[in-house]
């Protein structure tokens, strides 16, 4: 007997694009551009603090439901300064399982059922499943692509809110366009949203370390007027190249905290204790001079910059034609002009499908972008992710993103390179 799941599931039960694409990659042993995680071990000061941890005594006890006391005192002394207000480590501070884990305790504290959440698109899929998971509808705004880059127009995000917006997701640095908000774009969406003083916002920030060029990452909370109002979502990920530790956190005002904070508690309770430990210490040692530059934050970004370049270059080569990004680790680029003819959905992954081998989304088999990622995954060796999926299988909105498909260059030098060379098409 086939048992019908709930209702709050039915529009995420399906694949997702990662369990595609992550299983593509593998069954053509190809080179995974697609999923954002580091490919080399994490620094040796992380890795000594993850040993240093585990030895501690009393460490493998529970933690604190809220967060190790340790962590959430490091994480205040971390980001006062950058969020510029006072911040109560036990009230304004909730560690997670990762960001997931924070921005799915955001929406289902704070959403009801029909309530609206506005989400900014091209935005990270996880939004939708969790805005699913909670009850409420997803509406979208479109950044659109202009000669400086992806743009929110104020006038679309004042259109699409209304009384019921409950939430409004922010992005900055945004996956999957690499987009930096600036403070005068922030100053235009605080205007919109002081129109609407029952909506919260989620600011997602966890590529805050990762801007080029002459950008600045701006914490939305940092807008006057915004602070009380805005969730404030962080992670050591992508920082420190430790995606599977799992350890994210939340900053925000107590009022909006400490709902998030019981929530917790009925979900994982609490969060690995001995990997808390080590996240403090590598928050303070992040900030001391490594590697030659003045903290280890700014070797980081020295060493994307330099990874950003190899595989835009090698994109522009090999033919496509990518847009350069403000900040995270990934790239947009246009690809129909070079395969127009890899608009089907490959018969290899028909025959896998029959085998049971590979599971796909049915709506996507005829979607562009979708069907040029699986073609050149088959034929290139090369996983890519189709910019669709971020935009909620929105038909409206769907066919524009269908220009763009995503890569990632939080990978080697050499494997970026090797990669390029695969994908050589004039």
């Amino acid at each position: 007997m086939k048992h019908k799941v709930a209702g709050r599931l039915q529009k995420s039960s399906g694949p997702s694009v990662w369990l595609e694409f992550s299983r593509l990659a593998e069954l053509v042993e190809g080179i995974n551009l697609g999923q954002g995680f580091p490919d080399w071990d994490p620094p040796e000061f992380v890795v000594e603090a993850s040993i240093k941890s585990s030895k501690s005594k009393g460490i493998h006890r529970y933690a604190r439901s809220s967060g190790h006391k340790n962590l959430v005192e490091e994480i205040t002394r971390s980001y006062e300064e950058r969020l510029k207000h006072k911040i109560n480590p036990l009230a304004d501070v909730l560690v997670t399982v990762g960001a997931s884990e924070a921005l799915y305790l955001a929406l289902m504290t704070y959403v009801n059922p029909g309530d609206e959440v506005l989400v900014i698109e091209p935005a990270f899929d996880l939004y939708y499943g969790a805005i699913n998971m909670a009850g409420g509808v997803a509406k979208g705004v479109s950044l659109k692509p202009g000669q400086d880059g992806f743009q929110l127009d104020p006038s679309d995000l004042d259109k699409q809110m209304s009384p019921k917006t409950k939430v409004l997701m922010l992005n900055t640095p945004h996956n999957p366009t690499g987009k930096v908000f600036t403070r005068d774009e922030y100053l235009e969406i605080a205007k919109v949203l002081k129109k609407y003083p029952n909506c919260i916002v989620v600011s997602d920030e966890v590529y805050e370390h990762l801007v080029y060029d002459d950008m600045e990452h701006i914490p939305f909370a940092n807008i006057p007027g915004m602070g009380d109002r805005t969730i404030s979502v962080y992670s050591a990920g992508k920082t420190f190249s430790i995606t599977g530790w799992k350890i994210g956190w939340i900053i925000g005002n107590s009022d909006l905290v400490r709902p998030l904070q019981g929530c917790q508690q009925w979900v994982v309770f609490s969060v690995a204790t001995h990997l808390q430990e080590a996240i403090a210490m590598c928050l303070q040692a992040a900030k001391e001079p490594y590697q030659g530059e003045s903290s280890y934050y700014s070797w980081l970004r020295e060493e994307y910059t330099q990874k950003r370049s190899i595989l835009f270059e090698g994109l522009k080569h090999s033919g496509f034609k990518p847009i350069l990004p403000q900040g995270s680790f990934f790239i947009l680029t246009e690809y129909e002009h070079l395969k127009p003819e890899w608009d089907h959905f490959p018969d290899t992954e028909n025959s896998m499908l029959e085998q049971g081998k590979i599971y796909i989304n049915p709506a996507t088999r005829s979607y562009k972008d979708y069907n040029f990622a699986r073609n050149l995954a088959f034929n290139n060796s090369v996983v890519s992710i189709p910019v669709s999926a971020f935009m909620g299988y929105c038909a409206e909105s769907s066919p524009d993103a269908q220009r763009y498909v995503r890569f990632a260059f939080c990978k080697s030098d050499a494997l970026l390179r090797h990669a390029c060379k695969k994908m050589i098409f004039s």
